[in-house]
């Protein structure tokens, strides 16, 4: 089945786009590889990775105990000259969105302008 939209804002992972008393469409985003950072360093240094991420024009996402930032060959070459440890996996990767502990997670959008 297709869909053609008009949308006033895109999509996100998980929202229902339509639903009836039979049948509900949901977004669901495919996993793809990402680059994980796991939190448990000094909160100036996840904000020095997350400049420094940004700096190259890229975007993150980050969740209570992990950075994600897309697998690409500069974000490697980065974390490896600032001997920042990661892993290799896949994720729904929704840049720009970031948990706040228990307030949740604000969402930016992808490609936030300032």
């Amino acid at each position: 089945m297709e869909f053609g939209f008009e949308l006033q804002r895109p999509l996100r992972h998980g929202e229902v786009f339509w639903q009836t008393d039979e049948v509900c469409y949901v977004v669901l985003q495919s996993e793809e590889r990402v680059l994980e950072v796991a939190l448990d360093i000094a909160p100036s240094a996840a904000a020095g990775i997350g400049w420094a991420v940004g700096n190259l024009h890229l975007e993150l996402q980050a969740e209570a105990t992990r950075l994600l930032a897309p697998d690409e060959p500069a974000v490697r070459k980065l974390f490896e000259r600032l001997n920042v440890p990661y892993r290799e996996t896949t994720a729904v990767f929704r840049p720009g969105r970031f948990v706040r502990g228990e307030k949740g997670a604000h969402e930016l959008g992808p490609s936030h302008k300032h």
